[in-house]
C-alpha cells in the first residue's frame, strides 16, 4: 500500500485587498445575489463571470416550490454563458452568498456537481478558470476548479 498526498495551493486575501477585475467581479456577484430566488433555504447565492472579451455574465440559485429541486447559482452561470457566449471564454468567476442578516461570513464554496460542471467548462474551453470564493471579509482564490476537485469525473 502506498499512502499519497493531494496538495491544494489557493491564495486568501482580505476582500479590502481586492483590485482591478477581481474586485470589479466580486462585486457584480454580490449584486447578483439580489436575482436569488431562495424563499426556502434563505441561502442566495451569486455568481458572476469575467469573460475574455470583459463581458460579464451572472447567475443566481433558484430554488422551487418542490424544494430542494432548483439550481445553483454557479451552474445557472455557466448555462448561461454557453447558451449565450460559446466563443468567448471564462478568464474569472466570482460566488458570494447572503441571508437575511447580510452576506455569510465564510467562504463560499461550490457544491460537487458544480465543480464538476466548472471542469468540464475547463475543458470546453481549454484554459483554467479562476474561482473567487467569497465570505463577509475574505475570500479563497484557487487558479483552477480542478484544484478543488482533483478526482473529477471523466468519459475516458
Amino acid at each position: 500500500m502506498e499512502k499519497k498526498t493531494i496538495p491544494v495551493e489557493y491564495t486568501v486575501v482580505n476582500n479590502g485587498e481586492l483590485q482591478g477585475d477581481d474586485l470589479i467581479i466580486f462585486n457584480e456577484a454580490r449584486k447578483a445575489t439580489e436575482n436569488s430566488f431562495a424563499p426556502h433555504s434563505n441561502f442566495r447565492v451569486g455568481a458572476a463571470a469575467l469573460l475574455d472579451d470583459g463581458t460579464i455574465v451572472y447567475g443566481a440559485n433558484q430554488e422551487s416550490d418542490v424544494y430542494p429541486a432548483g439550481l445553483c447559482a454557479e451552474r445557472v452561470l455557466l448555462f448561461n454563458k454557453l447558451s449565450n457566449y460559446q466563443c468567448r471564454y471564462i478568464r474569472t468567476i466570482a460566488i458570494t452568498a447572503r441571508n437575511d442578516s447580510g452576506f455569510i461570513d465564510g467562504e463560499i464554496f461550490p457544491c460537487g456537481m458544480c465543480t464538476q460542471t466548472l471542469i468540464d467548462a475547463e475543458k470546453r474551453q481549454k484554459s483554467p478558470i479562476r474561482i473567487i470564493m467569497a465570505g463577509k471579509n475574505r475570500s479563497i482564490i484557487i487558479d483552477s476548479a480542478k484544484r478543488l476537485m482533483p478526482f473529477e469525473f471523466t468519459l475516458e
